[in-house]
């Protein structure tokens, strides 16, 4: 009698089972559905199918993957894909990501799709596209190295700092920041001293003043040598001023008796400030 009720109590699981997922599946579809379809109101599809997870990323990866839907319906399921973690998803979306017969724009948004998983053994893959002619190409790669974060890929990317301009500076900046190490924070204090953007001084001064007294001592040597232009010497005490660090006092009084009025007036207010 107890073996027939333990038979009918897992038919039972397993009828209960096969309709749960039978539900979770339809669900999915018509999320995928809408986010396929939708030129605008797809948010709250993406947002559902993330929360799914893992169930979702096979019919996702078919939007993906299928040529027949616009560029920008599968540009949409790549970029719920980027909140799913799921191993499943890393090769179909490097074989777009690497397809150069793709709109770059898909290949793009399925290297972004990877931001969520284990790279790890595929370093040597970014660092190969890293090098390509596009710039949005070469980014992408940049992202994904500083997602792997070993040894090689920020030398790699410390590398490139000088190479780019602007925007590509800045992207790259922004990927090293997690990373405080002796050289990557050598690229944000030339980055500080850069003449071309203001956007990178700015971005440069805020993390030097989070590295505290790691940068204090080569900030220093550019605000105390008299050989450097006033401009960027000025730049030197904008970042100490407020470093947590209790050596700044003595820097900034120093400061008082500069040549440049400029430096003089910035020290002089910061000193008030502690009073």
């Amino acid at each position: 009698m107890k073996k027939i009720y333990y038979i009918i109590i897992a038919v039972f699981f397993t009828i209960s089972t096969f309709a749960q997922t039978n539900d979770l599946q339809s669900e999915v579809d018509s999320l995928v559905d809408v986010l396929v379809k939708e030129r605008r109101q797809w948010n709250e599809a993406s947002e559902k199918l993330i929360v799914i997870g893992e169930p979702a990323a096979d019919k996702l990866l078919e939007a993906l993957m299928n040529k027949s839907l616009d560029s920008w319906a599968r540009r949409k399921a790549a970029m719920t894909l980027s909140g799913i973690n799921a191993d499943q998803i890393i090769t179909p979306c490097l074989n777009v990501f690497t397809d150069e017969s793709e709109y770059v724009s898909v290949r793009i948004n399925a290297c972004k799709a990877l931001s969520s998983v284990n790279l790890n053994k595929y370093e040597d893959l970014f660092l190969l596209y890293a090098k390509n002619d596009n710039s949005d190409i070469r980014n992408v790669c940049y992202q994904r190295l500083g997602q792997i974060g070993s040894e090689k890929a920020i030398k790699f990317l410390t590398s490139e700092v000088d190479k780019q301009q602007d925007m590509g500076k800045w992207i790259i900046l922004h990927i090293l920041e997690p990373f405080d190490t002796q050289e990557v924070n050598e690229k944000f204090i030339n980055a500080l001293c850069d003449d071309n953007w203001w956007m990178i001084n700015e971005y440069a001064r805020n993390t030097l003043i989070k590295r505290g007294n790691d940068v204090l001592e080569p900030i220093q040597e550019i605000l105390e040598n008299t050989e450097n232009n006033e401009f960027i010497r000025w730049k030197a005490i904008w970042v100490i001023k407020d470093l947590e660090s209790p050596q700044r006092i003595k820097i900034l009084q120093k400061a008082l008796e500069d040549e440049s009025w400029f430096i003089r007036n910035e020290a002089e207010v910061a000193l008030k400030k502690e009073k």
